[in-house]
């Protein structure tokens, strides 16, 4: 089927211009005449990673004035948004934050366009798709992904631009979809690694689960087109492969360095079961391969939750800080709450309670909005979908779903921190609500403004 694309073109402009009026408006007019006592300075809130990511980034300028480029890097101290403003502010000479955000709005801008481009690739019409980009647009928590010096941006486009490539694989005719396909997800990954290089993986395991619906729906239903799917199956396959292995190294979530007072046992892998992850003992024996992959990955989700609770011991929206993962049972054990975290917190007692940092407090507020508006989105979005129901959307739905799930799965399960969880689950979560909205304007919305 094809897609008219302009409209994703003119929505995705239409983010741009108001991500950077909206981000300018934050730094320069709201924070520092309106909201004075969350002004931490040039524009930023009190209390976030991006004060020091833009106190580094200053420095970090200053010497490549000095010094030359041989000083710049992309990640200063583990932090690329920090290295790209300092980049910013040394090719421009003003190390001012409102200088990072036209590339914020751009990456917004687009962020918005794919969403769009996904809804409308899903419903097989955009007249109406537009509703659905809706709380990506509005929702005050978008406008601290835009609005400051932050990572997250990088790898919500990265991720939007992977589903994409799961849609592709439906209908799209013509050998131009190759190279959509390619293009998309090398970009994606690379949008992803610059800023999170250990998400890599995660997105390719989720991207492989929903890809694997589509590959049985094809097989059954339209095995002519089973050389072009392996085609594009096997290509991408490897390309996620070369990412996973370029991530192989960085450990998952881990705190930024500034916190040093992290237990350095719990960052160790080998302080979980470490006799039975030694290296000597694996062998080309499969049970003994299994043993040791049964074992590593609790070791590993255990070790970030650890690294979490040890790094940042006064925040004040860690959950479920007492859960331990020794074995797989136990992770199996911790999936219906892991989901239920994954799309449903922060839950009602943390919108009206007392926050630790600066403006943590109207941010619980505002969550508890966006929340109520989500809950209501996921129960009518449920029922409009079985009103119109369509069994071919139902399997592309499917896919995206459960590659959206492998992705919050993983990191409920990983990060203890409900508030770094809110934004870093953002592109996969809304996804979720972006559909949800859709189908809910559809069935009970749609047919009264016709009339």
């Amino acid at each position: 089927m094809n897609i008219d694309l302009s409209k994703s073109y003119v929505i995705g402009l239409i983010a741009f211009l108001w991500a950077l009026t909206l981000g300018l408006s934050l730094q320069l007019i709201f924070l520092p005449y309106v909201f004075p006592d969350l002004h931490a300075g040039d524009g930023l809130l009190k209390g976030a990673d991006w004060v020091w990511f833009n106190q580094i980034a200053v420095e970090s300028a200053h010497k490549i004035n000095e010094t030359g480029w041989d000083k710049w890097e992309l990640r200063l101290f583990g932090q690329a948004p920090a290295g790209i403003a300092a980049a910013i502010y040394a090719l421009t000479g003003v190390s001012k934050p409102f200088m990072y955000l036209p590339l914020n709005a751009i990456l917004f801008g687009i962020a918005v366009a794919e969403l769009h481009r996904l809804i409308s690739y899903i419903a097989k019409e955009n007249k109406y798709t537009w509703v659905g980009v809706l709380p990506l647009l509005l929702f005050p928590s978008s406008l601290m992904i835009y609005g400051q010096l932050h990572k997250d941006i990088f790898s919500i486009v990265g991720v939007f631009l992977i589903f994409n490539t799961l849609l592709l694989a439906g209908d799209q005719k013509g050998w131009k979809v190759y190279l959509s396909f390619f293009l998309r997800t090398i970009s994606g990954l690379f949008l992803i690694w610059i800023v999170r290089p250990y998400f890599m993986e995660v997105v390719s395991i989720a991207w492989m689960a929903g890809v694997s619906i589509l590959v049985l729906w094809i097989l059954w239903r339209r095995p002519t087109r089973y050389k072009r799917l392996l085609i594009i199956v096997t290509g991408m396959f490897f390309i996620h492969q070369w990412g996973v292995s370029l991530s192989s190294g960085q450990d998952y979530y881990a705190p930024p360095p500034k916190a040093n007072h992290i237990n350095s046992n719990s960052i160790n892998s080998n302080s979980i079961n470490s006799n039975s992850i030694n290296s000597n003992s694996i062998n080309s024996n499969s049970i003994v391969l299994l043993e040791e992959l049964l074992v590593t990955y609790p070791a590993r989700f255990d070790r970030v939750r650890q690294n979490f609770i040890n790094g940042y011991p006064n925040a004040g929206s860690m959950i479920d800080t007492n859960v331990r993962f020794y074995s797989v049972l136990d992770v199996l054990n911790y999936i219906p709450r892991a989901i239920q975290i994954g799309y449903l917190a922060p839950f009602p007692d943390m919108w009206i309670a007392q926050g630790v940092n600066p403006g943590s407090g109207i941010m619980r507020k505002i969550s508890g909005i966006e929340m109520l508006v989500a809950y209501a989105a996921f129960i009518a979005g449920f029922i409009g979908l079985i009103i119109k129901y369509n069994n071919e959307n139902i399997i592309i739905i499917a896919a995206v779903l459960l590659t959206g799930a492998v992705i919050l799965l993983v990191q409920s399960i990983a990060i203890p921190n409900v508030g770094t969880l809110y934004r870093m689950r953002l592109a996969p979560w809304h996804v979720t609500i972006g559909l949800s909205l859709y189908f809910a304007f559809k069935a009970f919305i749609l047919h009264r403004i016709k009339k």
